[in-house]
Formats: C-alpha cells, sequence, structure tokens
C-alpha cells in the first residue's frame, strides 16, 4: 500500500485498536491525510463512549500529529450529498445490514444486551429444529413399528 490516503473514522478506530493489519499497511503508506468530518465524527464517537475525556485527548493528539484536512463549501456540498445518497440506500439495505448500523449507534452494555437475546435465539431456533426433526422421522416411522425387517449380517452390509 503505497502512495497517498485519506483515512476514513473506521480506519482511524481501527488504528486506535492496534489492529495490525491496519498499522501494517499505513507503515507502507507514503503520506496519509484525515479530514476534518472525520476529526468531527470521531470526536461525536468519543463523546458517546464510556472514556469521554481519554478518547477525547487521543483523537486530540492524533489530529495535532496529522495532516488535517479542511472542508470547504464544494467539500461540504459534495458530503452533503453522498450522506443522502447513503440515506436513499440504506431503505434498500438488507435486514443485517440495518441491525449492524442501528446497533454500531449503541453503547457497549446494550450492545451486550442485544447479543445474549442472539443467542437465546439462536438456542430456541436449534431447539426448534430438534423438535420438528424428531416429528418429522416419528411421522415417517408411523405405521412401521409392527413391520416386519430382514434381518442382515455384517457380510450383507458390506460395500461391494
Amino acid at each position: 500500500m503505497s502512495g497517498k490516503y485519506l483515512l476514513d473514522t473506521n480506519i482511524i478506530i481501527a488504528l486506535f485498536a492496534d489492529d495490525t493489519t491496519v498499522k501494517e499497511n499505513l507503515s507502507k503508506a507514503e503520506e496519509t491525510f484525515i479530514s476534518s468530518v472525520v476529526v468531527g465524527e470521531l470526536c461525536y464517537g468519543a463523546r458517546k463512549s464510556a472514556r469521554v475525556q481519554e478518547n477525547l485527548t487521543r483523537i486530540d493528539e492524533f489530529a495535532a500529529s496529522s495532516v488535517v484536512l479542511g472542508c470547504d463549501t464544494d467539500t461540504a456540498r459534495r458530503y452533503g450529498e453522498i450522506k443522502n445518497a447513503l440515506r436513499i440506500r440504506e431503505g434498500k439495505m438488507a435486514v443485517v445490514d440495518l441491525i449492524q448500523k442501528k446497533v454500531e449507534l449503541l453503547p457497549e452494555p446494550t450492545q451486550q444486551e442485544i447479543l445474549d437475546f442472539v443467542d437465546y435465539l439462536l438456542q430456541k431456533a436449534r431447539q426448534e429444529d430438534v423438535l420438528w426433526s424428531k416429528l418429522s422421522l416419528r411421522w415417517v416411522l408411523q405405521g412401521l413399528e409392527d413391520e416386519e425387517w430382514p434381518e442382515y449380517d455384517v457380510q450383507a452390509l458390506k460395500e461391494r
């Protein structure tokens, strides 16, 4: 990964989380930039976090050591167009993507509750699958209890 790169919010968050792949790729870049909009998004996320001041300090330190690109009117106008296009596209997103997008906005304890609920639903679905399998097998074998079954020896069961 060589060249100049404009980092988005997700890449910077991954960098803050010490993501080795992101760190390795960025170490190969000639230059990296962040936009003032990304700094704003990071600050918004920090204010929603449990460690507000710690995260804001980290963002300030990162921004001070980075090339931060300002936002002019044309950039702001383009941002509005893109954000609106994403809003329109959101209506066409798969349910799983919508769930993920909205869960990401919640605080971590609430996300954990959602994960616990999903685990419960998965376990419930597995139990229902087992129940249906047993019922299906009973239905298929219904009336066969009194049938006479041939007896097979080991030789008859071997594949030829």
